[in-house]
C-alpha cells in the first residue's frame, strides 16, 4: 500500500495540475479510507463517485483560502443543537510543511468579534488578514444560509449565533461552543492538521448553564468533534491530535476547575468514543475529590485522561524563558508537549535515538580501546553529539507554509505584522522527542555486567554478534534478556546515569537556535518507538533486529507500580528537558476494581513525589488477545497508543502484538 502511495504522490507532483490536485485528493481519501473499510471495493466507488468533489485550490496562500472557502460545501449529519461540517474534498494547496498541533486562544474567539481582528495597515501582513476575514465572513454568510435551509432542530438559534460571530462576543453555553466548533471547522478545511482544543472547562467556566442540559450539549459537541474521525487521523486511525486541556494552575498559584471539569469527564465516559482525548493538569492544590474522578474515567476504558503535573512542568518552563502567565496557561501540541499559551511552536517535530550513538561508535571508533565505562561514555557523547547535529541541520533547514489564519489569532503576529510560519509568534522554540532510553540505559548495563566485571568479552566481541543480530549467539542473546533491567529501578546510580545522558543532551543541544531565534527543548517520550526500529538494528540490551523500542518512560516484568513511580520521580526534567515526560503503564481491570481509593492515593502520591506526565491502559491480556483472534466480539475496545486513544480493532498488528505483550508482562508483576 505504501509503494502504492508513493507513486501516486510522484505522479501528482510532475502531472497533478493537469487534475486540478483531483488526483492527490483522490489518494489522500484512498489511503485513509482504506485502513478501516473492510469492503475495499466500496471505498474504490467511493473515491470514483467524488472524483468531480475533487479540488486543490492553488495559487497565493491568501487567493487560495479566497477560493477554497468560497466553494466549500457543507452537511449537517449528525447535527441537531449545532452545526459542523467539513468539505473533505477541498482543500488549499500546501507548498512546505504545514504548521500543526496547534491549539487557537479559543477564549478570545470567544470574548470578542471576529470584525476587532481587521487590521487598518496596509502591509502584505494586513492585506492578507484582511482578505482572509473577508473570506471567512462570506463563507459564514453562506453557512448561514445553508443552516436556514435545512432540518436542523435548532437552526433559528445557529444561524443567530452565527451572524453574531462578526461583531458580539458569546453569551451562553451553546453559543460558546457552537463558536469554537466553526472556528475549529475552519481550521481543518484550511488544511491544518492534530487541531487541539485548549482548556475548554477554563474558557466556558463563564457560561452558567442547567446541569442537564450543559450535559447534552456537551455530548452532542463531543460527538460532532469525533465527526470526521478518519479523515482526521493522522499517523494511526485515532491520531487526531483533539486534546482537551482541564484544570490547571492560575499565575496566582490557585487551582482553577470549574463547574464543567468534572461534566466533561462523564461525558466522555458516557460517549464511550476514543477521540477526542482528554489530558488533567494537576497540583498538589487539586482538590482531592478530582482524583476518584480521574480514577473513574481512566477505568471506563476510553483511554483517558493523561494527567500532567504543573507543579513540575511550569517551573521548568519559565526557567526555560517561558513568561509565568504564558506556562501558566500552557497546553500540550497533539500527544503530551507543554506549549505555552500564544504560541504556535512545534513540538515533535523528530526523534533523536539514544541507540544511535552505539552505532557511532561501531562505525567509527577503535572498539580495542574500549576498556572502562568512562572510554565508553566519552565515545557515546560524540556519537550523541553527531546524531544531534544531524537534527539541528535539518530543523534550520525547514520551511513552513504561510499560515494567515493562525497569524490572524496570534496577538504577537498582529503586532509585529509577521506571519507564525517566519518567526512571528510570541515563542518561536522547536521541540523533539526521544526513543530508546530505556534500551541504552539496560545496553550499558549489561556491557557493564558482560565486558568490564565479568571480562566474558571484548567490547568488539559483544559488538560484533550485537551486528550480526546475534545469529549464532542464541545463548548470549538470552543471558542479555534475562540480566536485570536496570531501567525504571529505584536506585540512585541508575536515576543518576539516566539524568547525566539527559544533561549530555542539554549540553550539545544548549547553543542551537533556529532561525527565528527559539532554542530546543526535549523529553523522554516518542510515538517513535515502532516507527523508528523498524529495521533499526539489535542492541546490547538483548533487543533483536526490528523489534520495538521501550516505550516511554515505562518498565518489564518484575517492577512494581511504585518502584516505576519512585524513578520517574526522579529524573531531571528541569531546564529544556520538559518537552513530554510520560510514565506509561498497563494495568489490568480487575486489579483496579479491587483497589480504586487506594489507586486514586497512588496516583496523588506519585505526582506528589514529582512524577511529570502519566497514562494507563486499564485493559488485561485475555481481553486484547480475545479481541485480536475474534475482532468483531470487540467492536469498540478502546486502547492508549503514544498520546491517543484508538479502537483496538484498527491498529496494525505490531501495535496490537506489542500491547498484548506489555499486558502479560505488567501481570506477571501482580498478578
Amino acid at each position: 500500500m505504501n509503494t502504492i502511495m508513493n507513486l501516486l504522490i510522484k505522479i501528482y507532483k510532475k502531472y497533478g495540475h493537469l487534475f486540478q490536485g483531483r488526483l492527490f485528493s483522490a489518494v489522500i481519501l484512498f489511503y485513509k479510507y482504506n485502513r478501516v473499510n473492510e469492503k475495499k471495493g466500496d471505498t474504490v466507488k467511493f473515491i470514483l463517485d467524488h472524483l468531480s468533489d475533487m479540488k486543490v485550490y492553488g495559487g497565493t496562500k491568501r487567493k487560495s483560502i479566497e477560493k477554497l472557502l468560497a466553494q466549500a460545501e457543507f452537511d449537517n449529519e449528525g447535527c441537531t443543537n449545532f452545526i459542523y461540517t467539513w468539505d473533505i474534498f477541498k482543500s488549499a494547496k500546501i507548498h512546505n510543511k504545514i504548521i500543526g498541533n496547534c491549539t487557537i486562544e479559543y477564549n478570545k474567539v470567544l470574548k470578542y468579534p471576529l470584525q476587532d481582528y481587521y487590521m487598518e495597515s496596509s502591509s502584505d501582513f494586513a492585506n492578507d488578514n484582511n482578505a482572509v476575514l473577508d473570506a471567512i465572513f462570506k463563507y459564514l454568510e453562506r453557512l448561514k444560509i445553508y443552516v436556514r435551509e435545512s432540518n436542523i432542530e435548532n437552526k433559528e438559534n445557529i444561524v443567530k449565533y452565527i451572524d453574531r460571530m462578526k461583531n458580539k462576543k458569546a453569551e451562553s453555553l451553546e453559543e460558546a461552543l457552537q463558536r469554537i466548533l466553526i472556528v475549529n471547522q475552519i481550521q481543518w478545511q484550511l488544511g491544518h492538521i492534530l487541531v487541539g482544543l485548549g482548556r475548554l472547562d477554563y474558557y466556558l467556566d463563564s457560561y452558567q448553564c442547567e446541569e442537564a442540559e450543559a450535559e447534552q450539549l456537551f455530548t452532542e459537541f463531543f460527538s460532532l468533534i469525533h465527526k470526521y474521525y478518519v479523515m482526521k487521523s493522522n499517523a494511526l486511525m485515532g491520531d487526531t491530535g483533539q486534546i482537551v486541556i482541564l484544570g490547571g494552575t492560575l499565575e496566582d498559584d490557585t487551582y482553577f476547575y470549574g463547574r464543567y471539569t468534572k461534566l466533561i469527564m462523564r461525558v466522555i465516559q458516557k460517549l464511550g468514543l476514543p477521540d477526542p482525548k482528554v489530558l488533567l493538569r494537576t497540583s498538589e492544590k487539586m482538590p482531592s475529590e478530582l482524583w476518584d474522578d480521574v480514577v473513574a474515567t481512566m477505568a471506563s476504558n476510553v483511554g483517558s485522561p493523561l494527567i500532567s503535573n504543573d507543579d513540575q512542568i511550569i517551573p521548568s518552563m519559565i526557567q526555560f524563558g517561558y513568561e509565568k502567565a504564558d506556562a501558566c496557561n500552557y497546553i500540550t501540541s497533539a500527544c503530551w508537549e507543554p506549549v505555552a499559551g500564544e504560541s504556535y511552536e512545534q513540538n515533535n517535530i523528530l526523534s533523536l535515538n539514544y541507540l544511535d550513538p552505539f552505532n557511532y561508535i561501531s562505525d567509527n571508533e577503535d572498539l580495542n580501546t574500549i576498556q572502562s565505562m568512562d572510554i565508553l561514555l566519552s565515545m557515546y557523547r560524540k556519537g550523541l553529539e553527531k546524531s544531534i547535529e544531524k537534527i539541528t541541520k535539518y530543523l534550520s533547514t525547514i520551511k513552513w507554509e504561510k499560515d494567515p489564519l493562525y497569524s490572524m489569532f496570534s496577538k504577537n503576529a498582529r503586532s509585529v505584522e509577521l506571519d507564525v510560519s517566519e518567526g512571528g509568534a510570541k515563542y518561536n522554540n522547536y521541540g523533539i522527542l526521544t526513543v530508546g532510553m530505556a534500551n541504552a540505559v539496560n545496553s550499558f548495563a549489561n556491557i557493564k555486567k558482560f565486558v568490564f566485571e565479568e571480562k566474558r568479552y571484548t567490547y568488539k566481541e559483544l559488538d560484533s554478534y550485537r551486528k550480526k543480530n546475534f545469529q549464532g549467539a542464541e545463548e548470549l542473546l538470552k543471558e542479555l534478556n534475562d540480566s536485570p533491567k536496570v531501567f525504571a529501578r529505584d536506585d540512585m546510580e541508575i536515576i543518576a546515569f539516566v539524568n547525566k545522558i539527559t544533561e549530555m543532551t542539554t549540553e550539545i543541544i544548549s547553543t542551537y537556535r533556529n532561525p527565528f531565534g527559539g532554542k530546543l527543548k526535549f523529553g523522554l517520550s516518542s510515538p517513535h518507538y515502532i516507527m523508528d526500529s523498524v529495521d533499526y538494528p539489535a542492541s546490547f540490551d538483548g533487543r533483536k533486529n526490528k523489534a520495538p523500542f521501550s516505550v516511554h518512560i515505562s518498565s518489564g516484568t518484575g517492577i512494581a507500580y511504585t518502584e516505576l513511580f519512585n524513578f520517574a520521580a526522579q529524573l531531571d526534567c528541569s531546564e529544556d528537558r520538559f518537552n513530554g515526560n510520560v510514565v506509561d503503564f498497563m494495568v489490568s481491570p480487575n486489579f483496579v476494581s479491587r483497589n480504586v481509593k487506594n489507586f486514586a492515593i497512588l496516583l496523588k502520591a506519585a505526582f506528589k513525589k514529582g512524577v511529570c506526565q502519566m497514562q494507563a491502559n486499564i485493559v488485561d491480556s485475555k481481553t486484547l488477545i480475545a479481541a485480536k483472534k475474534n475482532p468483531k466480539e470487540f467492536p469498540n475496545l478502546i486502547v492508549r497508543v503514544w498520546g491517543f486513544n484508538a479502537y483496538f480493532n484498527e491498529l496494525p498488528e505490531e501495535y496490537k502484538d506489542y500491547l498484548i505483550e506489555r499486558a502479560i508482562q505488567s501481570e506477571l508483576t501482580f498478578n
